[in-house]
């Protein structure tokens, strides 16, 4: 191919694109109005149309083009790509002729001869692109000729627009189908030049042009085992092709709500919003494609999934079954509108040009042999899954069909999966082979003499400034948050009763549901999004969605309240983990309870502040009503807190990045599910539960029916929830000080006494919960009595149990896993909140079934399931620990263990002698002067034993001073000091390459040296 073309690849995609746009301009739209059509002459002309041959003439089309696909390799090595394009393209133009004149019989010969031409044109195109297309741009170009391919439904959407606002809008007259396809007729002809302009491509085919032989070359293709997984996600772009073109238009048009407001111009709208979203979604993959050098076809697929399945769902919800066959006026579960229409049309048209550009980017890149015979399978088996989706179209109902869509989009992103992540192993290997090959080489030249540089101790020292600066910056994030949620639903239920229609009074559950359901979601791929931005731009952007969702509550409505709540969902599963990565950045081990103390308690002043913010402003408002004015008041101080803590994540100062490679969303997931295979994960799981079903309970459920409880509404009304705000922040900062103070005491202090201070506090909550609160409390105002006269004061107890309770169990959490998981530490909290966000969303949508006293009891059988979980985790870890700690005072020379000084680890490298008692010459200098061989050995020197049972030696350094080699070497020069130490000390090159990167921790190499002891 000459390098001319390569230089023009952008200018080719851009005129292959145009070319595909004028010729299938008409049968795009043709696909959206072509049921409609036919029923309205079988209904003008009786007799001379089947007012089904619509399902059976696009199952014979599609029939056609199975059985071209097996030969058009034949076709286009014969012909050359572009001459077949061309002749393609006017069978397409007769095929719009022929619907001037329709009847059955010669609709039925149209769409042979159409389906002969479809096979043809797609097999043309996708070895022309093949031709002109480098690999690094294989993304970027078949992005850029879908997305202007697309252009179609545009300027076939407007044409339908102009055409059916000056002409009857429910029904398609003969002379409106003539005006309509002689516009397609126009459009076809101009593709059909556009395509004879094309230059021509140098050939890459063999010189056999025999059916035969290219049938067989067909067959030997699917061979390959990455071709018969493939046929899944070709079969499924077939069916959803079918779907998109025919059953969801058609379902548009026999709609009566949508006939009857919008009539055919549906259609027009419908193509508008398909030809956008295609066009916009193309650019931005070919703006993905520059920005990661056209190597990650995983992200699009996972783009596709979610698209796709929530477009199906909502057609579920909003059409009728029968809306396939008939003209029907029977309800959905929803009522159908023109915009969410239009929202399920953009999302297909979101994942259509995700799955295209996949199937054309891969096909391209990774075989480039037999082009022609790879393009015509693929067309081959989704003319297959196209063709079946019609013949059998009028026995499966419109939910039928869903289902089955949704199936295979999930086989379908699997089959990819596989296939991609094979693919990208293998050149994986390549590379690292290579990569080894140039250590190896540069090792052999240069010597060992290897760094290893870990956090400053400028980090260490003050890692308590650090906390409070942590929590400080989320006290003001989740000042608006946390109040939020104790005034959520009687919020919610005031803006139903002033505003009938605006909310459903059911909505704060509903929507909280959705928040935690998204929440859940997102932390399966927060640690690579964690990993890509940093830990604290995570947290500085997640800051600033918080500060949209508090400014949505100011003009809320269900469906505002909804989406708000689905994106602060997502927010929070990034921002907490992300949480969780900065601190394990900057903590060392022996403060990490007392700094994830500080930080829970100078996060919950949030409480403090926002109880007292609230109070106050009740205290000049009617107390019962949460009237307009007082809700934008209210969440636009809300709205100023949060920005000031978005300021606050900026002035953090940036730590290491945790990931050093990849930042795969697949990988990401595949990571955290490796973690939940470690037994200790498994057991914490448990308190992770509850921590989720109790937060749900203190900050929402528990306020709701203080607000509820009439006694306490009628003499203290809204303030009692400033009250409430005041007390649970006095006690989750009172216990974080206890907790520092303990710590200090004892050393760093241990888990369990936290765990059983957290357990009995509460259970005392609880307890008085059930006796004080009628047990419906939490679905509406009630006066009925309960076991004990609730008050003020016994309200406020409870919400100090709360408090103090919560503070331990989420210390104890934070402790645990940092102390505990020295790796993959985003993952780690990812998962944490993962399982949090489950119970948390489980307790909001399942919460108007189960009543008051039945969930305290759901809590108090969590709390003591977790506390037996962490009991055992704990007492297994003590054990681990005198364990290793008897081992390290044992006489063995070859380990000595490693304390606070050897952990500042600044510079290390290996030693020559075989252990440390037969190592000569050791010594230290520093610039204050010179300690003993025994305390140098004791404190800066050990012995690291490997997982495999090898050891390595390292010697450790205080910041800013000089470790000297051994002395039988200080006298070479530096050169021959290299090549003795490269040559004495061979294996020290393959310990360098493995243990020294980004992630090396001692700690960890510790807790595996302990486990192989």
């Amino acid at each position: 191919m000459p390098e001319t073309w390569r230089t023009n690849e952008i200018l080719l995609s851009f005129n292959v694109g145009i070319g595909f746009t004028l010729t299938f301009l008409g049968f795009d739209m043709k696909n959206f109005i072509e049921e409609g059509i036919i029923h309205s002459i079988a209904e003008q002309f009786p007799g001379r149309l089947d007012p089904h041959a619509g399902y059976y003439g696009l199952g014979i089309s599609y029939a056609s083009f199975t059985l071209a696909t097996l030969i058009s390799p034949v076709v286009v090595q014969y012909m050359g790509s572009r001459m077949s394009l061309f002749l393609s393209s006017c069978i397409f133009t007769a095929y719009m002729a022929g619907f001037i004149v329709l009847n059955t019989w010669v609709y039925y010969a149209i769409s042979i001869a159409m389906g002969i031409a479809c096979g043809v044109i797609w097999t043309a195109q996708g070895v022309y692109i093949s031709q002109f297309t480098s690999k690094k741009n294989a993304v970027r170009n078949s992005g850029i000729v879908w997305s202007v391919n697309c252009l179609s439904f545009v300027f076939g959407a407007i044409m339908l627009f102009a055409f059916f606002s000056i002409t009857d809008n429910l029904v398609l007259t003969e002379t409106v189908v003539t005006y309509v396809f002689g516009g397609f007729i126009a459009s076809c002809i101009l593709g059909n030049i556009a395509f004879l302009l094309l230059p021509t491509q140098t050939p890459q085919h063999g010189k056999d042009l025999s059916v035969a032989s290219c049938l067989s070359k067909n067959f030997h293709v699917m061979t390959d085992r990455r071709m018969q997984i493939l046929t899944i996600p070709f079969i499924y772009l077939g069916v959803y092709t079918s779907h998109v073109l025919g059953i969801f238009p058609t379902c548009m048009l026999f709609s009566e709500k949508l006939r009857s407001t919008v009539g055919n111009q549906l259609t027009a709208y419908y193509g508008l919003v398909i030809g956008i979203g295609e066009i916009l979604a193309g650019f931005a993959i070919s703006f993905y494609s520059k920005k990661t050098k056209g190597e990650k076809l995983i992200p699009l697929v996972i783009i596709a999934v979610p698209m796709h399945v929530l477009s199906y769902v909502l057609t579920y919800l909003c059409f009728h079954k029968n809306s396939k066959f008939e003209i029907t006026d029977e309800p959905a579960y929803f009522d159908t509108t023109l915009w969410v229409s239009l929202v399920i049309a953009f999302l297909i048209a979101l994942g259509d040009i995700c799955w295209n550009t996949v199937r054309g980017a891969y096909l391209t890149t990774y075989f480039t042999n037999d082009q022609s015979q790879v393009f015509a399978m693929s067309k081959f088996f989704q003319s297959i899954g196209s063709c079946a989706t019609y013949l059998v179209g009028k026995y499966i109902d419109l939910h039928d069909q869903l289902i089955i869509n949704i199936v295979l989009t999930f086989l379908s992103a699997g089959a990819y999966y596989v296939v991609i992540k094979e693919d990208e192993r293998k050149r994986e290997a390549e590379r690292e082979a290579e990569e080894r090959e140039q250590k190896q080489n540069q090792a052999a030249s240069t010597g060992v003499v290897c760094r290893l540089r870990f956090l400053e101790v400028m980090w260490r020292e003050n890692e308590l400034v650090l906390s409070y600066v942590l929590g400080t910056a989320f006290t003001l994030m989740l000042l608006g948050f946390d109040m939020k949620n104790f005034i959520e639903e009687g919020l919610i239920h005031s803006i139903a009763e002033q505003f009938p229609g605006r909310m459903d009074p059911h909505a704060g559950y509903i929507g909280l549901g959705i928040n935690y359901a998204f929440f859940t979601v997102a932390t399966l791929f927060s640690p690579a999004i964690v990993g890509y931005l940093g830990s604290r731009l995570s947290l500085f952007f997640c800051s600033i969605v918080l500060v949209g969702y508090m400014v949505g509550f100011m003009v809320l409505n269900t469906w505002i309240y909804y989406a708000i709540s689905a994106f602060m969902g997502v927010a929070c599963g990034v921002m907490w983990t992300a949480q969780g990565v900065y601190m394990s950045q900057y903590t060392t081990r022996e403060n990490v309870l007392r700094n994830s103390g500080i930080f829970w308690a100078i996060t919950c002043v949030s409480f403090l502040i926002g109880g007292i913010m609230l109070f106050v402003l009740f205290s000049f408002t009617d107390n019962s009503i949460f009237t307009e004015s007082v809700v934008r008041c209210i969440f636009g101080l809300f709205v100023i807190t949060g920005s000031l803590g978005s300021l606050g994540f900026l002035v953090l100062p940036t730590q290491r990045k945790p990931y050093s490679k990849e930042f795969s969303i697949i990988s990401c997931i595949n990571k955290n599910f490796e973690i939940m295979g470690d037994r200790r994960m498994q057991l914490v799981t448990i308190t992770f539960l509850y921590l989720g079903v109790q937060t749900s309970y203190f900050l929402g459920i528990y306020p709701t029916c203080m607000l509820f409880t009439e006694q306490l509404r009628s003499s203290v009304g809204n303030q009692i929830i400033g009250c409430y705000g005041v007390v649970i922040g006095v006690g989750e900062i009172l216990v974080g000080f206890v907790i520092t103070f303990y710590c200090q005491k004892t050393n760093g202090g241990r888990l369990f006494p936290i765990v059983i201070a957290g357990l009995i506090t509460h259970m005392l909550a609880y307890g008085l919960t059930y006796l004080s609160f009628h047990k419906n409390s939490k679905f509406e105002v009630i006066s009925d009595p309960a076991h004990v006269p609730t008050s003020l004061w016994l309200s406020m107890i409870i919400a100090f149990l709360l408090a103090a309770g919560d503070n331990c169990w989420n210390t104890v959490r934070g402790a645990y896993l940092t102390h505990t998981f020295t790796q993959h530490k985003g993952q780690v909290f990812a998962m944490s909140k993962f399982f949090q966000s489950i119970a948390s969303c489980v307790t909001y949508l399942v919460g108007k079934y189960i009543d008051l006293h039945g969930q305290l009891l759901l809590n108090t059988v969590l709390a003591i399931l977790a506390s037996a979980s962490l009991y055992l985790l704990i007492k297994d870890e003590e054990g681990e620990q005198k364990k290793a700690a008897k081992l390290a005072r044992s006489a063995n020379p070859k380990v000595l263990a490693m304390n606070g000084a050897s952990r500042r680890l600044l510079t290390w490298m290996p030693l020559i002698g075989k252990n440390l008692t037969e190592t000569r010459g050791n010594a230290y200098r520093a610039s204050i002067g010179k300690i003993s061989r025994a305390q140098y050995l004791k404190r800066y020197q050990a012995t690291i034993m490997r997982p495999d049972g090898s050891t390595v030696v390292a010697r450790f350094a205080e910041p800013r001073h000089l470790v000297q080699l051994p002395v039988d070497l200080q006298s070479l020069s530096e050169d021959e000091r290299r090549q003795r130490l490269a040559a004495r000390k061979p294996k020290s090159r393959k310990i360098v390459e493995e243990v020294i990167d980004d992630n090396f921790d001692l700690d960890e190499y510790s807790t595996l040296w302990d486990k192989k002891a």
